[in-house]
């Protein structure tokens, strides 16, 4: 009796032990399915939102589009500010006979064919006969610009072209500079023209190097 007393002693604490093995064997087990299962969430989060987050290219798409929109809006808005502001005034288009080099203008009047000259010392060449009219020069340009009578030349019917007659019947006048919005005129200037015929007379301004204007003045 007591030795069997004595091995039910001893072995009660190898029981225990025993439970408490095993006891700490599950609960390692459950931890380990337990982390397991979090890792398993983690991975199918992180995969969820990866797959929801736009990708580059698609972001880049996206950025153009929105650009391509405020440009749109921009060029709306500048279509409206120049509806609401009305068409760009352009210079005045002058009355013929004239000539407009983009703003710049030259108005003829007073044109007359066969003029007589009170000096018997000034007197055209054999043949031909004085033309004069006046002109005025209106700058309706951003810019300086330049009046002179050594711009002009005449075409007469013969199709002979001549300088202005410096002496003649018209009183010489100086070169000028007229700023934006100035005008200056009538001035007088005066050619020589054969005497026949005393239509397809043009006059012909060259305010620049390249451009020259042509005004028919005969009929």
């Amino acid at each position: 009796m007591t030795d069997t007393a004595d091995r039910r002693a001893s072995d009660e604490p190898m029981s225990r032990r025993g439970a408490t093995t095993f006891r700490a064997r599950a609960v390692l087990r459950r931890r380990r399915v337990t982390t397991i299962v979090i890792l398993i969430l983690l991975l199918g989060m992180m995969g969820s939102s990866a797959s929801a987050a736009p990708s580059k290219d698609q972001q880049i798409k996206d950025l153009k589009a929105q650009v391509q929109k405020l440009q749109k809006q921009i060029k709306d808005l500048k279509a409206e500010l120049t509806k609401l502001k009305g068409p760009t005034p352009k210079p005045g288009a002058c009355k013929a006979p004239c000539a407009d080099s983009k703003g710049w203008q030259v108005m003829i009047t007073n044109y007359q064919f066969d003029v007589s000259s009170d000096n018997q010392f000034i007197q055209p060449e054999e043949g031909n006969v004085y033309v004069q009219m006046d002109v005025t020069f209106a700058n309706k340009t951003k810019k300086e610009q330049t009046a002179s009578a050594f711009d002009f030349k005449l075409k007469d019917g013969t199709g002979v072209s001549r300088n202005e007659e410096f002496v003649g019947p018209c009183e010489s006048w100086s070169s000028a500079r007229l700023a934006p919005g100035a005008s200056l005129g009538p001035k007088c200037i005066a050619f020589q023209a054969a005497s026949s015929p005393s239509t397809g007379i043009t006059l012909e301004w060259k305010p620049g190097l390249i451009d020259t204007y042509k005004i028919p003045l005969g009929k």
